[in-house]
């Protein structure tokens, strides 16, 4: 094996590819969202959003968004949160609209300091499912 015709074939093929690969799309979106928390105690908290998402500008839908947890203060700078988001996406084809239904169970560990987040690890689990709907 010649490594250096190996090298050559990388550099003759490298700008093709790059070239290959730019593509800039531009899509106008309107997303809205409401946001909350109430605060149960020192330890315990809820929060939750509600968004809707568009696509061309407000000509088609895009996503429904609903997301609720349970936040647990360990300390004054570490928070659990356990939660359920739904999301209702949709998809566009030649002859109707379809819905595709996801449901995420997800958990999260923040780390603030000074009231500014620090750290934030999210794990997300994702359910699907399709729906079809004519428009």
């Amino acid at each position: 094996m010649n490594p250096q015709k190996y090298i050559a074939g990388a550099f003759l093929i490298l700008p093709f590819q790059v070239i290959s690969q730019h593509r800039i799309q531009h899509i106008n979106m309107f997303w809205a969202g409401y946001y909350h928390s109430t605060k149960l105690n020192e330890k315990w908290a809820l929060s939750g959003d509600a968004q809707i998402r568009t696509s061309q500008w407000t000509n088609k839908w895009s996503q429904f968004l609903f997301r609720y947890g349970a936040n647990y203060s360990l300390k004054n700078r570490v928070t659990l949160t356990v939660g359920f988001a739904y999301f209702k996406s949709a998809e566009y084809t030649i002859s109707a609209l379809q819905w595709k239904n996801e449901f995420r169970p997800w958990q999260e560990i923040a780390s603030t300091m000074d009231n500014q987040d620090v750290l934030r690890i999210n794990f997300v689990q994702q359910v699907n499912a399709f729906k079809k709907r004519k428009t």
